[in-house]
């Protein structure tokens, strides 16, 4: 049983805890949680209001707690999320809540590692509820996303499922965005082929996230910011595409530090976890693109980051192209 499975089991029995800490990479599943979450506390109409986001590195322990311990007059309960957990600079106020919380409200940390702060977790786990989301393996996703289009009557073929793992992963909010997107183009009894799930992928949408991450060194700088454009006026938030090219870039600099430890490029696909079209693209840029100039970039993203959520929006596009600007293919290795 996956980590969202066995919350959802105990939030089916009633069993709300006070602190939950996400950790790992499958967001799907997490979000998925946080949902039922919401649902258990909440009427409809106050979702909204008795909710509060906040970023470990936009924010500070003692407004995350005061707003946990200050009662919202829109709703009886409070639902605190902190997200990029590993960014805040000191739990220990959170520390001191999770031992003695109040009582109307509860609080979830996320974060992409798969570890923080030991004493936090040490706190969670004695006063709330610890759980890691690691991503499926490829043999899961493909199982989970068969089952569930067999759920809406849609039966699909073997190279069908490997193509759509292929270009999505194993991310359940991914192969989530995937099966609604198929189940809206086919009728139930209905058989997805290979030729099909290309065609309604290439109708469903031109670009995403994931496409402007794999141009990044290796297309043309126009084609990026035509793709970044798109993404934008379709409604994708700068904030989380800036997240996703982050994560690119630190993917890479861990190649980078491989090779420099003398890893051959088989063992680095291995580490990485990588796929083969993305096998191919970052052995590209191993060879073509100088390191300091992903480090530059990199060391970037904190400005790009601070203006993005603190500066108009008008502002923070035009910040995010400049950026872009230096990610466009090269030429020779220098």
């Amino acid at each position: 049983m996956g980590a969202s499975e066995k919350i959802l089991a105990e939030l089916q029995r009633g069993k709300l805890y006070s602190t939950y800490l996400f950790l790992g990479e499958d967001h799907g599943s997490k979000e998925e949680v946080v949902a039922r979450i919401k649902k258990e506390m909440f009427d409809e109409s106050e979702v909204d209001t008795g909710t509060t986001v906040y970023y470990g590195d936009d924010t500070n322990a003692s407004e995350i707690v005061e707003a946990l311990t200050t009662a919202s007059i829109f709703s009886k309960k409070n639902l605190v999320i902190v997200r990029a957990l590993e960014r805040l600079d000191d739990a220990r106020l959170l520390i001191d809540y999770i031992k003695s919380p109040a009582q109307s409200s509860v609080l979830i940390l996320f974060s992409d590692k798969k570890t923080v702060s030991k004493a936090l977790e040490n706190a969670v786990v004695k006063h709330g509820r610890l759980e890691i989301f690691w991503p499926m393996f490829q043999n899961e996703g493909e199982r989970w996303l068969v089952e569930r289009l067999k759920e809406s009557g849609v039966f699909v073929e073997t190279d069908a499922v490997k193509y759509i793992i292929e270009l999505s992963g194993t991310r359940k909010d991914e192969l989530n965005n995937q099966v609604e997107h198929i189940i809206n183009f086919l009728k139930k009894g209905d058989t997805l082929t290979l030729e099909r799930a290309s065609k309604i992928v290439s109708q469903l949408y031109r670009y995403t996230i994931f496409d402007l991450c794999n141009r990044l060194f290796v297309s043309s700088t126009r084609d990026i910011l035509a793709i970044f454009r798109y993404l934008v006026t379709t409604g994708e938030e700068p904030v989380k595409i800036e997240y996703f090219l982050g994560k690119e870039l630190r993917k890479i600099l861990r190649a980078y530090a491989l090779v420099e430890n003398d890893h051959p490029f088989y063992q680095i696909e291995r580490m990485l976890g990588l796929r083969k079209m993305e096998s191919k693209r970052i052995h590209t840029i191993l060879n073509k693109v100088p390191k300091a100039r992903i480090k530059r970039l990199y060391s970037r993203l904190v400005d790009l980051d601070y203006t993005l959520k603190s500066k108009p929006k008008e502002i923070g596009l035009y910040v995010f192209e400049s950026f872009l600007m230096e990610t466009g293919g090269t030429g020779c290795r220098t």
